[in-house]
């Protein structure tokens, strides 16, 4: 019976739930009506004798309901290959991972207030070694076409790693908590803050001319669709940019803190929010639909801290409380990934084709 209703809740959660009420009920009443019938008229005798056969029926028709109610809420677990756990060379909590190729990556990683690290990988992430350590977190990592890699984190850091060279040079420091940034080539940029600030390097040489942008929402992530189009995500804002950062519009997507945006082309867009709502874009993100609902009580709430597709139909989500999931079809349907441990606090997710790599807090890094 157990194997049956948790088939059943999994195929049609909702009619299940339907048919455990049903249940619910007539167990019930059944158990009246037997104490009724078999029992002496006497109403002083009546009502305590038809209890236990009551009770009985009645928690019977309660345990498959909540039976029916707790399988129709799992998320079906589906394969994506053997994932292997990787631990980092010392203790600390990744914030984002980035690779270049299939071997190629650099993990950033801290705690705020204290310390924070830029490790990178030349095996595919089977092994890490410290590239750098500054004073604070490091948020962010990301590279360009052209083999340079930038990195951003609290107190305003701003790192650079050029090409052929093994060294990460600082090219801002202020005040701000940076999130995220996007740098299509080395002559032009963007990284938003926690405050709010939106930086815009370019077009000349980003060391030479800023802009600053303020908004007033949190910003925690951005990224590009093409040569000209950026994406910014964050407290309640989503926004949309046609001139590489330098004018920006909002759009009508509010009601959740959006952690992390991704465009795996030029019309194909998600972003994710922390209370686990999920939106699509078709059309270069100038409009967006609701694809999963979020909310403030389970199962809506979903701690989704990153997403990322490898193209317009696979992506993967990644979150606190042992949250990853997995889709082939755009995200209509979703499947945890099987095998990643229940207790991890994932942070970051990224693929390239096949290879999948995710961070989760307390050192921990997995791939495929």
């Amino acid at each position: 019976m157990a194997a049956f209703c948790c088939w059943s809740a999994r195929q049609t959660p909702g009619i299940w739930l339907c048919l455990s009420f049903v249940f619910f009920c007539t167990y019930f009443i059944a158990g009246v009506f037997v104490g009724l019938v078999h029992l002496p008229t006497d109403w002083s005798v009546l009502l305590p004798l038809s209890i236990p056969l009551c009770m009985r029926l009645f928690l019977f028709g309660t345990v498959l309901g909540l039976l029916g109610a707790f399988a129709g809420c799992q998320k079906e677990t589906s394969a994506l290959g053997n994932f292997k756990e990787v631990a980092l060379p010392f203790r600390t909590d990744p914030t984002c991972v980035w690779f270049a190729d299939s071997l190629h990556g650099y993990l950033t990683a801290g705690y705020a207030w204290e310390h924070g690290e830029l490790f990178s990988s030349a095996d595919g992430g089977s092994n890490w070694r410290l590239d750098t350590a500054v004073n604070n977190v490091l948020e962010a990592v990301q590279g360009n076409s052209a083999g340079t890699v930038y990195a951003c984190g609290l107190e305003g850091l701003a790192l650079v790693k050029f090409p052929a060279e093994h060294v990460w040079n600082p090219f801002r420091i202020d005040y701000c908590w940076n999130k995220g940034l996007v740098f299509p080539d080395d002559s032009k940029g963007v990284v938003v803050s926690n405050e709010g600030l939106l930086r815009r390097f370019g077009p000349d040489a980003f060391w030479q001319l800023d802009t600053l942008i303020s908004f007033p929402a949190a910003l925690s992530a951005v990224c590009r669709s093409d040569s000209n189009t950026l994406h910014a995500v964050g407290l309640g804002w989503v926004m949309r940019s046609e001139d590489l950062g330098l004018h920006w519009e909002r759009l009508p997507v509010t009601g959740d803190y959006f952690r992390s945006v991704c465009f795996p082309d030029p019309e194909t867009g998600y972003l994710c929010g922390y209370s686990g709502s999920v939106f699509k874009s078709t059309d270069g993100g100038r409009h967006w639909d609701c694809i999963r609902k979020g909310g403030a009580f389970a199962p809506r709430l979903q701690p989704f801290r990153a997403i990322y597709f490898s193209d317009a139909n696979r992506g993967y989500l990644a979150g606190e409380q042992g949250v990853f999931w997995y889709t082939v079809d755009g995200g209509e349907h979703w499947n945890a990934v099987a095998g990643m441990p229940a207790d991890a606090d994932f942070t970051s997710v990224f693929a390239r084709n096949e290879k999948v790599w995710v961070a989760a807090k307390d050192g921990r890094v997995f791939h495929n």
